[in-house]
C-alpha cells in the first residue's frame, strides 16, 4: 500500500508540475522576436513627379501643294501660339503617365504610358474651343532626366507647333 501512495503522491506532484511553466533565465526574451520587416522594394525609375518648360515654335512643313500641303501653312510666320510654357507630368508605378501643360498651346492634359525607357501622351486641351490645340508629347529617359519633343496643332491643323522638351524631377519629387 504504501508502494501505491508513493506512486500516487509522484504521479499528483507531477501533474501539478507539468501546470507551471518554467522560468526564463534572468536577460533572456520571454518571447521568440518578430521578424524584421521587410524593406520596401525601390520603386521603378520612372515614378513619381517630373517637371520642365518648352519653348513652342513654328513646325515647318515641306509638302507640295499636289503633296495635299495646306496652304495656310506657308502663310504661317510662327508669331502665334509660340512661346515659353510650362509641362508637369505624374507618373505612378504601374507606369500610368498625367500629364498638364500651360502656355502657348493653351492648358493641355493628357494620358499616356511608359514603355520601356519611353513615355507616351496623347494631349488634349482642357477647354475644346476653335482655336484649341492637340498633341502628342514624346519622352525618352537621359539618365536622370526625360527628353523629347511635343508636337501640336490647332483643330484644323492650319497652325503646327513643336517644342524640344526636358523634364526633371524636383527634389524630392521622386
Amino acid at each position: 500500500m504504501r508502494a501505491r501512495t508513493g506512486a500516487a503522491l509522484f504521479l499528483a506532484v507531477f501533474l501539478v508540475g507539468c501546470d507551471e511553466k518554467p522560468e526564463a533565465p534572468a536577460g533572456a526574451p520571454s518571447a521568440p522576436a518578430a521578424p524584421s520587416a521587410v524593406p520596401e522594394p525601390p520603386k521603378p525609375w520612372y515614378f513619381g513627379k517630373w517637371t520642365g518648360d518648352y519653348d513652342a515654335r513654328l513646325h515647318p512643313i515641306e509638302m507640295s501643294a499636289a503633296e495635299g500641303a495646306v496652304a495656310d501653312w506657308k502663310k504661317d510666320d510662327g508669331g502665334s501660339h509660340s512661346g515659353p510654357g510650362k509641362l508637369e507630368i505624374s507618373v505612378d508605378e504601374a507606369g500610368l503617365a498625367r500629364v498638364s501643360a500651360t502656355g502657348p498651346l493653351g492648358s493641355l492634359h493628357g494620358e499616356g504610358k511608359v514603355e520601356d525607357e519611353v513615355i507616351t501622351v496623347h494631349l488634349t486641351p482642357e477647354t475644346p474651343s476653335e482655336n484649341a490645340f492637340f498633341g502628342v508629347l514624346a519622352l525618352e529617359r537621359k539618365g536622370q532626366k526625360l527628353a523629347g519633343s511635343l508636337q501640336a496643332s490647332g483643330r484644323n491643323s492650319k497652325v503646327v507647333r513643336h517644342a524640344d522638351v526636358v523634364l526633371e524631377k524636383p527634389s524630392g519629387g521622386g
